[in-house]
């Protein structure tokens, strides 16, 4: 199979993900014409309780004799929207990052609004720390807890947050002013240099978002790994783990390595590796 730039076989110039803006294209992509479109399916979906009894983010609703579960939007929406639904309200968080407690500020709209979630927990747990200098990357960054945490560890870093939500940007950006961390700036991935390559990469991402633009998503990014550098991903085992590191084991090129590092409490440790000059 052919290698294209950026280290990614079978890469075609020109070619445009399917979700241009949360591989690191135009937010408009998102926002005016894919965005409303998926939205609008999230906002009138309902289902049976057996089917998604295992979302995160769903309540029972009683409606006569059947009960149903109603995705929220507010905790949904959030992979397919820029802007989400609601008003952009501030409520504090204090969670424990890097050792310390942190009083941070959260909202609702985004990823894990309420604190760290489990599989966040685990890859800061988990993983060796990162590079000490250098560019570090958070993919997915929400409110902040792996971009905060590159941030704290490495002071001397220069710490880059993406995501797709405005609402997220603007949180990481806030909360990395709250601890002082100058740098550590979140912004909307189109944002970012493309000719930037990163030492370390810390990851949970968005899974959830489908099989297509979860791949357009990595591919975007894991290839802009410096040489030696190392990116790190959690990913639920129930969720597709196994699979999606045979898929970036043969989807990256001969300079990659990609491997499973450890398993903790039903989530997957992924490494992948570019190899030095």
């Amino acid at each position: 199979m052919p290698v294209g730039p950026a280290g990614r076989k079978g890469h075609q110039p020109g070619m445009v993900p399917s979700l241009a803006c949360v591989a690191g294209g135009a937010v408009e992509r998102l926002g005016t014409r894919r965005g409303p479109a998926n939205y609008s399916k999230i906002r009138n979906m309902t289902t049976t309780l057996s089917a998604v009894s295992n979302e995160p983010g769903t309540r029972a609703v009683s409606q006569g004799a059947n009960s149903q579960l109603i995705w929220q939007i507010m905790e949904s929406a959030h992979y397919f929207t820029a802007q989400p639904a609601g008003p952009f309200t501030r409520k504090p968080l204090t969670v424990e990052l890097a050792g310390a407690t942190r009083h941070l500020q959260t909202s609702s709209g985004i990823f894990s609004p309420d604190g760290v979630d489990k599989g966040t927990a685990i890859l800061l747990s988990d993983v060796p720390p990162p590079a000490p200098q250098g560019n570090l990357l958070d993919i997915g960054c929400g409110w902040g807890p792996i971009a905060l945490t590159l941030g704290l560890m490495a002071p001397h870093a220069r710490v880059y947050a993406v995501d797709v939500n405005e609402r997220c940007v603007t949180l990481t950006n806030e909360n990395a002013a709250a601890l002082g961390l100058a740098n550590v700036t979140a912004s909307l991935p189109h944002e970012v240099d493309p000719a930037v390559e990163f030492d370390t990469i810390w990851s949970n991402p968005p899974i959830r978002i489908g099989k297509d633009e979860l791949h357009s998503l990595l591919l975007n990014w894991l290839p802009r790994l410096a040489p030696g550098g190392n990116a790190w991903l959690v990913v639920q085992k129930n969720l597709g783990s196994d699979s999606l590191q045979r898929w970036l084991a043969a989807e990256l090129d001969a300079s990659f390595s990609v491997s499973r590092e450890s398993t903790s409490k039903s989530f997957r440790i992924i490494r992948v590796r570019k190899a030095s000059r």
